[in-house]
C-alpha cells in the first residue's frame, strides 16, 4: 500500500508494506494468537465432549457428563465416573486427542514466546506506548525511509518526536536507536490518535507515495486543526493537492535538488560558501532562528541598539508574526515581540542573542 522505497541501509523495500512489527504481536499466526487459539479450542473440546457423554451416557446428567470431559481431557481419571458404552467411549478417544492436540499447541506456543522473547517484547512494547502517551508539544513523523531517516537524525536532539511506520527493517532501526515509534498505517486516525496528534505540534509526513501523503495530511488536519504539517511531494504537481489537504508546507526535494545542481554551476562560489558554513561542524559559524518573545530585552528595539553586533553575529533576516520576511534589514529596523531573527555567528554569540530575545 505504501509503495517502495529504497532504504537508507541499502535495497528497496515497501515503506508501510504489510509486514508488521513482531513486537507488538501482530504476526497473523503469531504465538500469542496461537495460545489464545489452543484455549479456546481446548474449551470447545471439553464442552462437545461434555455433549457427546450426555448423549452416549443415558445415566449422565450435564454436570457429570461435564465433570467427565475435563478429567477425560486433563488425563487425570479420578475414576469415580466412566464411559460404560461403546459410543461413549469413541467420544472419549476423540477427547483424549483434541484435548493433546490443543494442550501442545499451546505449550509450544507459550515456550516459543519465552524462547524468542516475546513476552519480554510485549512489555517493551506497551512500556513505549506508555512513553509516547505521556509526550505533549512533540512532533510525529510519517515513515522512516531516506527522508524520514534524516528528518529524525536531524531533529531528534532538538525536539522530542515519535516515527509512524510498518517496515520491520525501519523497526528494527528504530529501535536500535532507541527512537519512540509506533508500528502502524500512518493513514490510520487510531494510529495517529496513539502517537498523540491531539497533544502534537508538528507533523512530518515523507511516506513514499504522494496519495498517501495527501490522506495523512488531510487526516492529520480534521484531527488537530492548530497542528504544523509538513509534507514531502515527490511530483510538483501534489503540492497544490497537499495545500489545500491543509499541509502548512509542502517540501518538494527533486526540485530542490535540481535547484541546488543548477546553481552549482551557474553559481560555483555561491554553492560552496553555503556547504561551508552549513556542512563544516569545524567551523564554529552557524545560521540560527532566534524567536523574541513579547516583552523581552531584544523586543521594541532597533538594530543598531540592540546589541547584536557586539556579539559578532549576522541579522541575516526578519520574520514578521505576520509572516512577512524582511530580508538584510537596515540598522534603523525594528525588532518586535512575536519575530523571528534570521541569525548566522558563533555559537556563544548565538546563545547571548537567544537569551536577550527571551523571558527567561
Amino acid at each position: 500500500m505504501f509503495g517502495t522505497e529504497m532504504s537508507p541501509y541499502g535495497g528497496e523495500r515497501a515503506s508501510g508494506g504489510p509486514a508488521l512489527a513482531p513486537d507488538l504481536l501482530v504476526d497473523r499466526w503469531g504465538p500469542g494468537l496461537r495460545i489464545g487459539l489452543a484455549l479456546g479450542g481446548l474449551l470447545a473440546t471439553i464442552c462437545a465432549g461434555a455433549v457427546g457423554y450426555t448423549l452416549t451416557e443415558p445415566t449422565l446428567d450435564f454436570g457429570d457428563a461435564l465433570w467427565l470431559a475435563l478429567t477425560t481431557t486433563t488425563t487425570v481419571g479420578y475414576g469415580d465416573l466412566a464411559p460404560t458404552t461403546t459410543e461413549a467411549r469413541f467420544v472419549t478417544v476423540g477427547i483424549l486427542l483434541g484435548g493433546f492436540f490443543w494442550v501442545s499447541l499451546a505449550t509450544a506456543s507459550f515456550v516459543e514466546l519465552l524462547v524468542e522473547g516475546g513476552i519480554a517484547r510485549m512489555i517493551g512494547s506497551r512500556r513505549l506506548e506508555q512513553k509516547i502517551g505521556e509526550l505533549s508539544d512533540h512532533y510525529i513523523i510519517c515513515g522512516y525511509g531516506r527522508m524520514g531517516h534524516l528528518v529524525v537524525r536531524e531533529i531528534q536532539r532538538f525536539v522530542k518526536l515519535v516515527v509512524i511506520e510498518r517496515d520491520e527493517q525501519e523497526l528494527r532501526a528504530l529501535r536500535d536507536q532507541k527512537v519512540l515509534y509506533l508500528a502502524g498505517d500512518a493513514t490510520d486516525e487510531e494510529v495517529l490518535a496513539r502517537a498523540g496528534i491531539e497533544r502534537a505540534r508538528g507533523l512530518v509526513s515523507v511516506v513514499a507515495s504522494d496519495a498517501e501523503n495527501v490522506f495523512i495530511v488531510l487526516t492529520a488536519r480534521e484531527m488537530n486543526r492548530s497542528l504544523e504539517i509538513l509534507a514531502r511531494s515527490i511530483d510538483e504537481r501534489s503540492e497544490r493537492k497537499l495545500m489545500r489537504a491543509g499541509a502548512s508546507k509542502v517540501i518538494s526535494p527533486y526540485l530542490i535538488g535540481g535547484l541546488r545542481l543548477a546553481q552549482a554551476i551557474v553559481k560555483p562560489a555561491v554553492v560552496d560558501f553555503l556547504e561551508f558554513i552549513l556542512h563544516n561542524d569545524d567551523l564554529d559559524v552557524h545560521v540560527e532562528e532566534v524567536p523574541v518573545a513579547p516583552g523581552a530585552p531584544l523586543a521594541e528595539s532597533e538594530l543598531q541598539s540592540s546589541g547584536i553586533s557586539g556579539a559578532d553575529v549576522i541579522v541575516l533576516g526578519i520574520k514578521r508574526s505576520g509572516g512577512q520576511m524582511v530580508f538584510n534589514p537596515s540598522r534603523e529596523t525594528v525588532i518586535h515581540g512575536g519575530d523571528t531573527l534570521i541569525v548566522m555567528g558563533p555559537t556563544p554569540g548565538v546563545k547571548k542573542i537567544a537569551a536577550r530575545a527571551s523571558l527567561v
